[in-house]
């Protein structure tokens, strides 16, 4: 019983990209490529970052990673705000001119310059190569700034993306198994894992909301990347019921990842 798991540096990784960009590219209906998205709860705690930034700065470069068709510039109106955006496919590409002062096409390594502020919405579970994706991101983020992630967290015990959906009930509870052992691994001091699930169920059955959703997010890799790296702090979304909370705050990944200035100590531990 195969449970297709691997991280980003084995071969299936590369070849679940390639086949991933295909369908992307060949998918106009996807809900990111149809309407501007909101994110407003998310990015609330962005734009508190970015007014920070401005009356430290006077001004404040911001990147939003798979950018889609984002309407974080209609949610922040500061003049002082340099937005870029990052996508990848052209699909996205003249809607985004209309909306950011830099538009880069391709993956992470097309982006030039540093940032004050780095951050992607639900965009996290859907790469393959999210070590490097973090590396990439923190190396431009600026002393002083911040990196945010919001996206679903799948390292609750036994909880697993749709993209697992045509896989039976015996390989989701072996897989659930195998991942709460390896999460305990990692929240005891172990490394990061980063899996990636290389057979997800977007390739099987008609395409569904996290039916592509392959990369087995965990906020434990998270704490782990940001070891003596920055500050990790968890951002609480605001919600409106006990199940809109567990939804919203259990189970999703919301953080920022905080870069130490110059005159702040490289912390030990997050």
């Amino acid at each position: 019983m195969k449970l297709s798991l691997v991280n980003e540096a084995h071969p299936d990784a590369s070849a679940l990209r390639v086949a991933l960009d295909r369908f992307y590219q060949n998918s106009p209906a996807y809900g990111a490529f149809v309407a501007p998205s909101d994110q407003s709860n998310c990015w609330r705690f962005v734009v508190e970052k970015v007014e920070a930034v401005i009356a430290r700065k006077g001004s404040c470069r911001v990147l939003e990673i798979g950018a889609g068709r984002t309407g974080f510039r209609h949610f922040c109106l500061a003049p002082e705000l340099h937005f870029a955006a990052q996508d990848v496919t052209a699909l996205n590409a003249e809607y985004l001119r209309t909306q950011a002062d830099e538009v880069f096409v391709g993956d992470l390594q097309t982006v030039t310059g540093r940032y004050d502020v780095i951050f992607s919405t639900f965009v996290f579970e859907h790469i393959t190569n999210p070590r490097a994706t973090l590396e990439r991101a923190w190396a431009m983020v600026t002393p002083g700034g911040a990196l945010f992630v919001f996206c679903p967290r799948y390292d609750m015990p036994f909880y697993l993306p749709p993209s697992f959906d045509h896989r039976s009930a015996a390989t989701r509870w072996l897989t659930g198994l195998f991942l709460l052992g390896r999460r305990v691994r990692t929240w005891l001091g172990g490394p990061s894992a980063f899996l990636i699930v290389t057979d997800p169920s977007v390739f099987h059955r008609e395409w569904a909301r996290d039916r592509d959703a392959i990369h087995l997010v965990s906020l434990f890799d998270l704490r782990a990347f940001a070891r003596g790296r920055g500050w990790l702090r968890r951002c609480r979304l605001p919600s409106g019921s006990v199940k809109d909370w567990v939804v919203k705050n259990l189970l999703q990944v919301n953080v920022a990842i905080e870069k130490p200035d110059a005159d702040s100590p490289v912390p030990r531990t997050t």
